[in-house]
């Protein structure tokens, strides 16, 4: 999913290097489980050690916090600037027109993105997380509905998950800005995470 934040952000940023590091990823991934594991969201077994503590299944919108969190934080990717790609472009005796490289990077549509690298990869596997997720989760609950019920739901999904959609690209700006600025914890992000990109679709509670 890193990946694809990483394909997207070069779309709107052609020029510039994407640095990827996959230490730092795996970190991001070891941390999140452990947190979800603490709050007991990781669906893993724990009734022999604590009889009376319920195992809650996974929810998705805390996978989706605590992902975001620990990207935002530990910071995986670094974007190359204009000065260490020319010195690169030296240094292999490529020519290249330097003012021109530097023309065309100010002429970059996404500034924001050249600051909000990590948050956006961070707000991109957020959402990624909780649309799969509600899709799957809509899939499995609508699947004993007769086909008319079903599409009838369809219909009724699919707009709420258009107006989220809407929803988000409206207020992403506002939590790209968020994750860089603003103090968060794994369960506070999930809740603004929620707020700004679940669908609001009536689903079968998740947790006991």
């Amino acid at each position: 999913m890193i990946s694809g934040a990483v394909d997207r952000v070069a779309k709107e940023l052609p020029v510039y290097y994407i640095i990827q590091d996959n230490k730092i990823i795996h970190e991001c991934a070891a941390r999140a489980s452990v947190t979800l594991r603490e709050y007991n969201m990781s669906g893993e077994g724990e009734e022999q050690d604590d009889p009376a503590r319920p195992v809650a299944l996974p929810n998705f919108f805390k996978e989706a916090g605590h992902y975001a969190y620990w990207i935002a934080r530990l910071k995986p990717l670094r974007l190359v600037n204009f000065t260490m790609i020319s010195e690169t472009l030296n240094r292999l005796n490529i020519e290249h027109d330097r003012d021109a490289l530097q023309q065309q990077m100010q002429k970059t549509r996404r500034r924001d993105l050249l600051l909000l690298l990590n948050e956006y990869a961070a707000y991109y596997v957020a959402k990624a997380i909780i649309y799969r997720s509600e899709a799957r989760l809509f899939e499995m609950t609508t699947a004993s509905l007769t086909k008319p019920e079903a599409e009838a739901q369809a219909v009724e999904f699919q707009r709420l998950r258009k107006r989220a959609s809407e929803r988000a690209v409206g207020l992403s700006t506002y939590l790209l800005r968020s994750l860089r600025y603003d103090t968060h914890s794994p369960n506070s992000l999930a809740l603004l995470l929620e707020v700004l990109l679940g669908s609001g679709y009536p689903f079968p509670q998740t947790e006991p």
